[in-house]
């Protein structure tokens, strides 16, 4: 990559706002250098289209228009990042929206090549990135929407799904795969995840009072679809990265996987080799000197007190019901309800009004977090009936579907044809 400094800038992003990944000021600086020398002819467009997917700028068919994917680890967002969601759509795409994914990504199209690197430090500055969200990288770690407040959990495996996020993010292994590679985490056998569709997915289990995970490769769709196969029934948490990098160290090394991009990814390595002989190799590779460094997973780990700044229990809560009495419900430990209710589609539109109409939810959730998932978003929330509660139907007034219980309302907004996808690349 050239070296050769176009512009400098000093920026770093709000270290107020550090979320799950880690925002690299000058990795950006470096990004807007590097569009400029590309605009002036001075750069080999391959070399740069390499470059420019692992900032996770994914071009368009339109000439100097691209797709702009921002990773949101477990799905997870503050309300405060709702609101620069919507301002990035208002500010920098034609038609001032953008989209979720199914994988709990945001997604805006046609944007100016040019203005990226001013996107991106409008993100950063509210601890969002895209850093590898796109490029044969680890892709976004997605985990069940639920996670946290499900009855059926074994437990909540946000922190575990943000250590991946972490651990994986700019490592040396995992910039130039044969293909990218897609990770799940489910907190039950429910596997509301669908870690199965996944390269990499990891099921949450609890052996002999140790926490750990069922670990299952080689799923995907697209191009033969196939369903991952179990490559362990239990590893504790404290190896579960050494064992997921074992995976990814030997998949980087298979040349037949390199010769053609649609058959590329892990599950044709699977495939081919076997899953006997593939767990064979797995425990050879953990056998190498460097899966004897210690990983303090620990430190990896983003654990958001969200309790913290959460409405008090009221003094006359209402009792638990019934399994299957209500639908998106969990019940805390405090016998307070925590309602997680789905208000827009998959690949759901978002604009600056309905971010900041969301956004006012905070006067009645408390800054509560919002968490995106295969059906769109979701508040997880308490939202009791006071008058700050009530004003929320003000500013929501697409919501098709309210329901009470006892204290709290439920919501639901109606869901919207996902829109056809324009961006078209053939490294991806």
């Amino acid at each position: 990559m050239t070296t050769k400094s176009v512009s400098t800038s000093d920026w770093i992003p709000n270290p107020e706002n550090a979320s799950v990944l880690k925002v690299d000021g000058s990795e950006i600086a470096n990004f807007e250098d590097q569009v400029k020398l590309f605009q002036a002819g001075e750069k080999d467009e391959i070399e740069f289209l390499r470059f420019r997917l692992r900032q996770g700028v994914y071009g368009q068919r339109q000439p100097d228009r691209q797709m702009i994917r921002v990773k949101i680890p477990f799905g997870g967002l503050t309300a405060d990042q709702m609101d620069v969601l919507g301002e990035v759509a208002e500010i920098y795409t034609p038609l001032k929206k953008g989209h979720f994914t199914t994988r709990e990504n945001v997604q805006y199209h046609h944007v100016p090549l040019a203005e990226t690197p001013e996107l991106l430090r409008l993100l950063g500055d509210s601890g969002l990135s895209t850093r590898e969200a796109c490029g044969n990288t680890v892709r976004n770690v997605v985990a069940h929407p639920s996670a946290g407040v499900s009855k059926d959990e074994v437990f909540d495996v946000t922190p575990y799904a943000a250590a991946y996020s972490r651990y994986f993010l700019r490592h040396p292994t995992t910039q130039n795969m044969p293909r990218k590679s897609k990770v799940a985490f489910s907190g039950s056998e429910k596997d509301e995840a669908m870690v199965l569709m996944h390269d990499v997915g990891l099921v949450a289990r609890i052996r002999d009072g140790k926490r750990g995970f069922k670990i299952v490769v080689g799923g995907g769709l697209s191009t033969k679809a196939i369903m991952a196969k179990t490559l362990s029934e239990f590893v504790p948490v404290e190896d579960y990265l050494l064992h997921c990098e074992a995976v990814l160290r030997i998949f980087n090394r298979q040349d037949e996987e390199r010769k053609s991009i649609a058959k590329a990814r892990i599950k044709f390595t699977i495939d081919r080799l076997g899953i006997d002989k593939f767990k064979e190799m797995v425990d050879e590779e953990l056998l190498g000197d460097w899966a004897k460094k210690q990983i303090d997973t620990d430190s990896l780990m983003f654990t958001d007190d969200e309790e913290s700044d959460a409405p008090g229990a009221p003094t006359d809560a209402t009792p638990e019901p019934a399994d299957g009495q209500a639908d998106h419900a969990a019940y805390s430990e405090n016998h307070q309800w925590v309602t997680h209710e789905s208000i827009v589609s998959y690949s759901g539109r978002i604009a600056q009004s309905l971010a900041n109409r969301w956004c006012y939810a905070r006067g009645a959730m408390s800054d509560r977090r919002i968490r995106i998932n295969a059906d769109g978003v979701t508040l997880t929330a308490t939202l009791n009936q006071s008058p700050t509660a009530t004003k929320l139907w003000a500013v929501l007034p697409i919501v098709s579907h309210v329901q009470t219980w006892g204290d709290e309302i439920y919501f639901s907004i109606p869901l919207q044809e996902p829109e056809a996808d324009d961006a078209q690349e053939t490294v991806d």
